[in-house]
This record gives structure tokens, sequence and C-alpha cells, in this order.
């Protein structure tokens, strides 16, 4: 687990890659959740870009498609659905930004957020 620091440090690094190269990885999967929650990429792109450290899950861990790139996963309500967002900012050719935005397969537990009372 990252600490906020750290969290905060990846989000302003993430930000900045996806303002030059936004890639949405064009899985079916994703491409499915996007039609059915009735959004278009840019707007998957909008709410990434709108990730707090409060949305963080985990990473960063190692990427198992580009060795030696890492990964960080965070999550998203939308429509009152829970998004799974893996995100990987690449330095090859440029900066950019790699993105899994799908359905969560299970619930997902939020390390940075405070505990409901």
């Amino acid at each position: 687990m990252a600490a906020r620091p750290q969290v905060i440090l990846f989000l302003s690094l993430m930000k900045d890659a996806a303002s030059l190269q936004f890639v949405l990885s064009p899985r079916k999967r994703n491409l499915d959740t996007l039609a059915l929650l009735g959004l278009i990429p840019s707007d998957a792109k909008e709410r990434v870009i709108g990730l707090m450290p409060e949305d963080y899950v985990s990473g960063p861990s190692a990427d198992d498609k580009r060795p030696g790139e890492e990964v960080w996963v965070f999550g998203l309500l939308i429509e009152e659905e829970e998004i799974y967002v893996k995100v990987s900012v690449i330095n090859e050719p440029l900066l950019c930004t790699r993105i899994s935005f799908h359905m969560a397969d299970k619930p997902l537990f939020y390390p940075l957020r405070e505990p409901r009372t």
C-alpha cells in the first residue's frame, strides 16, 4: 500500500501524462462498461483525471503486460456502479497514460478513506 503523499504524487504525474496522451485500453470489457454507463472515452478521461487520493485502492504493482512498468488501481462510483480503474504511466515513446476502466469484479477497499461511523 502506498502512503497518501505517494498517491498524490502519482496522481499529479498521471494527470500531466493524461493531458498529453490518454489511452483507454480497447478491450471489450472496457468498451462494454462505457456503453452500459452511456459514456464515451472522453467521459472516462474526465473521470480518471478527476481521481482523488481517496479513490486509491492499491499499487504500485508490477504491470503483467509491460515488464518494468507499474500499475495503480483506483475505484469510482458511477451510476451506482463501482468501477475498477487500472492506470499506468508509460514513458515510451512519450509520456502517456494507459487505462483499464470496467465494472469491479468484487467490492474494492479504499485504504485512504476515512472509516464511516
